[in-house]
């Protein structure tokens, strides 16, 4: 089983939902960006014209790295047969822990604690309360079929 769970931003706001308002939000500021340096003559709308150009061009280019399933860069969890993949934010590093390096886990409101032999992760989100369950009903089904005992829900 492999399975990729966004955690968006937290907003309340499903992951998809976000990408297709950012990306928007962006698209319609590009445009007028482009009306305003094409139609202005005054030297001060000219430079914010080309402020908002790039601007909204990150804004676009970061809805497609944050609430993609396929960007590198979106915080998510994934879950596999060897491992669970954790990467909180953005431009931070992924956690994996291997399923054989788990002891234990337990389920809180929007915190997971994966004890292993030695050290507790503890993973706290921020997410929608489908996401949350979405998550948990996937880890509790990975870690009941290699034996690792799951505690709360």
């Amino acid at each position: 089983m492999k399975m990729t769970v966004l955690l968006g931003t937290g907003n309340g706001i499903a992951p998809v939902w976000n990408m297709r308002l950012f990306f928007a939000i962006g698209a319609l500021n590009i445009f007028h960006g482009v009306r305003v340096v094409t139609n202005e003559t005054n030297l001060g709308w000219l430079i914010l014209g080309f402020i908002i150009i790039p601007t909204s061009i990150g804004i676009s280019i970061y809805s497609i790295l944050m609430f993609s399933k396929r960007s590198r860069y979106a915080p998510r969890v994934s879950i596999n047969d060897n491992l669970v993949l954790i990467k909180e934010k953005l431009m931070k590093h992924a956690k994996e822990i291997p399923w054989d390096h788990i002891k234990s886990i337990n389920f809180g409101p929007y915190k997971i604690v994966f004890s292993m032999t030695g050290s507790d992760y503890i993973f706290s989100y921020r997410s929608t309360s489908d996401t949350s369950k979405e998550i948990k009903s996937a880890v509790r089904e990975m870690a009941e079929s290699k034996g690792i005992e799951v505690l709360g829900g």
